[in-house]
């Protein structure tokens, strides 16, 4: 009889019951006067609670922890499949050689059948990104490396807007491609030393070889479809090599540290 009244002492303590909020000292009380063998039986221990919320400073635990304690849901902190597509840099390499292919293709006038292949692999890639890449590939970038992402991102842009806007008054829109190509390959070469990706200097050196191209071509009098046709095939396909590279690169990687 008097462990079960102890243990409703307890019960009430726990819950509110109406002395309200109680000190630490009262459930030391509550708790000393259960017997020996009861405190032997019981497999509760009162552990300290929120303590901006009276009724519920105290609360009731297993010894071996919280009673019905859940499982963090790992699921929910997963990066999406496209956030990995796009945080690994696949996602960009395909469509912004898809862009390159179309300006290289825009050279077949009145030709439409180039654009398909060239919308096949990039949607191949994406897919491909989506399937292979592990989860680790998302993982946000650190502060540092964000920041310097992009601002060397956003120079980038600004370069290409400037580029634009003088090549259009000067009356040579068609430097617009070969240009654009060497910004973005330049572009490359820091992103290869904040990412640590040496294998970003390959792409960066194919780019400012079709820029260089491009230009070569204009000033050997070419015409300006040769040129849109050269500066864009030679990116196109520099971009999508990167993307490929990539995935595989990252997809043996995560084969690997599974085996291990």
């Amino acid at each position: 009889m008097r462990n079960t009244r102890a243990g409703a002492q307890v019960l009430r303590f726990l819950g509110g019951g109406s002395g309200g909020a109680r000190s630490a000292r009262s459930a030391g009380e509550i708790c000393a006067s259960l017997s020996p063998d009861a405190q032997q039986d019981q497999t509760s221990r009162i552990v300290d609670g929120p303590c901006d919320n009276p009724r519920a400073q105290w609360t009731l635990t297993d010894a071996s922890g919280p009673r019905q304690a859940k499982k963090p849901d790992r699921r929910a902190a997963a990066p999406s499949r496209v956030s990995i597509m796009f945080k690994s840099g696949v996602g960009f390499l395909a469509l912004f050689g898809l862009g390159w292919w179309l300006l290289g293709t825009s050279a077949f006038e009145g030709l439409v059948w180039p654009v398909v292949p060239g919308c096949a692999v990039a949607v191949g890639l994406m897919f491909a990104a989506r399937r292979f890449l592990p989860a680790s590939a998302g993982a946000p970038f650190p502060a540092d490396r964000g920041r310097k992402f992009h601002q060397i991102n956003g120079l980038q842009w600004l370069l290409i807007v400037v580029i634009a806007v003088v090549c259009g008054r000067a009356g040579v829109p068609v430097l617009i491609p070969p240009m654009v190509a060497l910004v973005v390959g330049l572009h490359f070469l820091p992103l290869a030393s904040v990412f640590e990706q040496p294998r970003l200097r390959v792409p960066a050196a194919l780019l400012i070889a079709a820029g260089a191209a491009g230009m070569t071509v204009w000033l050997a009098d070419g015409p300006d479809k040769t040129v849109r046709l050269v500066v864009g095939l030679i990116s196109a396909l520099s971009l999508w090599g990167t993307a490929i590279w990539t995935v595989m690169g990252a997809a043996s990687a995560a084969s690997h540290g599974v085996r291990e």
